[in-house]
């Protein structure tokens, strides 16, 4: 296109279609003027045009979804990821800035992407057992305010961080010793916080007691009798209840079960002699102190109370002169010999 003013032509150069800065930046034309003379004259110009740029391209993301995986209790600082966007755009409109989108206070205080960079790093502690998984949505911004969004998976990794746990969830603190073999003494829930082997648990007591575990339900075990127990020979039983994962390295936790064996009336009193001698002079007066006699009963509590009377089988002239304290077993005469 060209413009005459005063006889002279100006040429007008104009866009026939929008210039992509990105495509191409720089332009360079040659322009032609030929006069009307003969011979014709020409002379040229070259035209050099530089595209500007606009902020008309959005940041992108290498990847829309990034997945990432970290152990459980890393260390803070621990590189997780690290994040890409290019802007074709130049100048403050190709500077990118990296921000989480939506993020909870709780997450604030765990993960951080560092703003320039895009790398993200822990900045607190990271528990499996709170959240497995992490899904984060990440936004890229150019200096003109065009942005774009991936999204961040974190995978927590499990480590063997928690110890078994052992629950009394029914328990009798007596138990009779005359109880039959399978009575049972109590029932313990054992569980384990971690997964994989770090969660699967056995539970153990010592072999020297008469008591064993019987497991019917996954994680429960039953405590019952698994022999004779004696009261006299051994009254109570402290049994340390074990738990230990299968972790490595392996985690236990101990209970202590105090089980108190009750007393029956299963035995005899027993004088301390077989036979009694004692001399009584003849007419001393009605409740002369004639002797004392002793039995003793390894029982417990009412079971061991002894009373004492004279047999049946005891002669009655003998009777009809002597008596004996129920209680104490002091015999008195109570007739004058």
């Amino acid at each position: 296109m060209s413009t005459q003013i005063n006889g002279n032509a100006y040429p007008e150069l104009v866009l026939k279609k929008a210039l992509d800065r990105e495509a191409q930046a720089e332009h360079v034309l040659k322009i032609n003027g030929i006069d009307g003379g003969n011979p014709v004259r020409s002379g040229t110009a070259s035209i050099h045009i530089r595209v500007l740029d606009a902020n008309d391209n959005v940041p992108v993301f290498s990847q829309r979804v990034y997945k990432a995986s970290v152990p459980e209790n890393s260390a803070i600082g621990t590189v997780i990821a690290k994040l890409n966007a290019t802007d074709s755009d130049e100048g403050v409109y190709g500077e990118i800035t990296y921000s989480f989108s939506h993020l909870s206070d709780k997450m604030g205080g765990v993960i951080e992407i560092n703003s320039l960079s895009g790398e993200v790093r822990l900045a607190g502690v990271i528990d499996y057992e709170e959240a497995s998984t992490h899904e984060l949505d990440v936004q890229a911004k150019d200096g003109g305010g065009q942005a774009s969004h991936c999204k961040l998976v974190i995978d927590v990794i499990d480590v063997n961080d928690n110890k078994p746990m052992i629950e009394i969830k029914s328990a009798s603190a007596n138990v009779v010793e005359n109880s039959k073999p399978g009575t049972m003494i109590a029932l313990i829930n054992i569980y384990d916080l971690d997964t994989g082997s770090s969660g699967r648990v056995t539970c153990t007591i010592p072999d020297d007691v008469p008591f064993k575990f019987v497991s019917e339900v996954k994680n429960y075990y039953m405590l019952v009798t698994d022999g004779i127990l004696d009261r006299e020979l051994q009254p109570e039983y402290n049994i340390t209840v074990t738990a230990t994962d299968a972790g490595s390295p392996s985690l236990s936790s101990v209970k202590v079960l105090t089980i108190v064996v009750t007393d029956i009336n299963d035995n005899l009193p027993t004088f301390t002699q077989s036979e009694y001698n004692a001399n009584i002079l003849e007419n001393q007066p009605v409740g002369t102190f004639v002797m004392k006699v002793k039995a003793e009963d390894i029982d417990d509590g009412s079971n061991a109370k002894v009373l004492y009377q004279l047999s049946k089988d005891t002669k009655s002239e003998v009777s009809s002169f002597i008596t004996i304290n129920s209680d104490t077993g002091r015999t008195l005469h109570i007739t004058p010999l």
